[in-house]
């Protein structure tokens, strides 16, 4: 019975983390219940990056009375560090906290184990394993950066049914839908950086901004990929750095008047040795992003960009968005009936009328 009371409330506390998805990087998602005698006393979760964590909030909002010998779940063992924030393995001992109950460690090497060696300590029972791979899942970004110190790649793209990413110029070249592309904007929001190659900027001109009317100044940095600078500098990209930065990686085979170009404009330009084919060197790259506190990584695009991605073995997770046109050689793109599909092992079975 108190296994299914503590999944319960653990279920509670990972929805709580769940509010801080756009909001918490570099940090982790955490939600926190406070329960005494059966009840829910207090819930508090991790809003932004820099502000309290979700376990102090929890205890601001109860009162000593009542944390004391109550049990507490937490998404993530409590910190026990000062960083930007006191440690919360003080206020939960300050707090009387009789029981805490965790998924898992902090794989931040501050902490890993020190948070829960304290509480311990001080003679609060402390039970782990709680939901655990729902726990990792949540916080897949944070983990995986915290273990590499490399930020979790993500190549997201858009194709017709046929397998074509953009359509005839001759076509609108939005293939998605609308709920689609404000679900591309809400990945952006959860993000620290979007990536694309400097063919996507000459052809599209994308602005590259969340544009969800929720998150809408959650803009993460912009990065550009371009072994020879030969994009123009009135591209859209460009020329909002008040809203959302910009950073231009290219090889050292440019000349510093090309450089100086986009630097004058306070552009950011990163150059680096390049790779045996005189590519931007993406690992090279992630780590310098990685020492940049970029965790997460959105990668739009182009296809040559997917395929270095890809040929480095630099992916984490793909998400693609099909959408029921046929492009081919057509001077527009055929929209298809609604259709049916079906799973047939590892494969998608599509049905559709013409």
């Amino acid at each position: 019975m108190e296994d299914n009371t503590h999944l319960y409330y653990m279920k509670k506390a990972l929805e709580l983390a769940r509010r801080g998805e756009y909001t918490v990087s570099p940090n982790p998602m955490v939600g926190c219940i406070i329960v005494r005698q059966g009840n829910i006393i207090s819930e508090g979760w991790h809003e932004r990056a820099g502000e309290a964590h979700a376990e102090i909030i929890a205890i601001r909002k109860s009162t000593p009375e009542l944390t004391k010998d109550a049990d507490m779940y937490v998404t993530l063992e409590p910190c026990c560090h000062y960083n930007r924030t006191p440690p919360c393995t003080d206020a939960i001992i300050k707090a009387k906290i009789k029981r805490v109950i965790i998924p898992s460690l902090d794989p931040n090497p501050k902490v890993s184990g020190r948070g829960i060696e304290m509480l311990r300590e001080a003679g609060i029972e402390v039970i782990t394993g709680v939901l655990e791979n729902e726990a990792l899942k949540l916080n897949e970004i944070f983990f995986h950066y915290q273990k590499t110190r490399l930020p979790f790649v993500v190549l997201k793209w858009a194709m017709s049914l046929d397998g074509k990413m953009v359509t005839s110029a001759h076509d609108d070249k939005k293939l998605s839908s609308k709920e689609s592309l404000e679900h591309l904007h809400l990945s952006r929001a959860k993000v620290d950086a979007i990536l694309v190659g400097a063919n996507t900027i000459r052809e599209d001109d994308p602005l590259l901004t969340c544009r969800s009317d929720e998150y809408s100044n959650n803009n993460p940095l912009r990065i550009i990929l371009s072994n020879d600078l030969s994009f123009p500098l009135s591209a859209k990209v460009l020329q909002d750095q008040d809203k959302a930065k910009t950073l231009i990686v290219t090889t050292n085979k440019v000349s510093v008047e090309q450089i100086e170009k986009f630097s004058s404009k306070n552009i950011e330009v990163l150059v680096t040795e390049g790779d045996e084919n005189e590519q931007v060197d993406i690992k090279a790259l992630l780590i310098e992003l990685g020492k940049r506190e970029i965790t997460g990584l959105l990668v739009e695009g182009g296809s040559k960009v997917h395929v270095s991605f890809f040929k480095a073995n630099c992916v984490n997770r793909v998400e693609a968005y099909i959408t029921p046109y046929i492009v081919a050689d057509l001077p527009k793109k055929l929209a298809l009936k609604p259709f049916d599909f079906q799973a047939m092992g590892n494969d998608i079975f599509i049905k559709s009328n013409v």
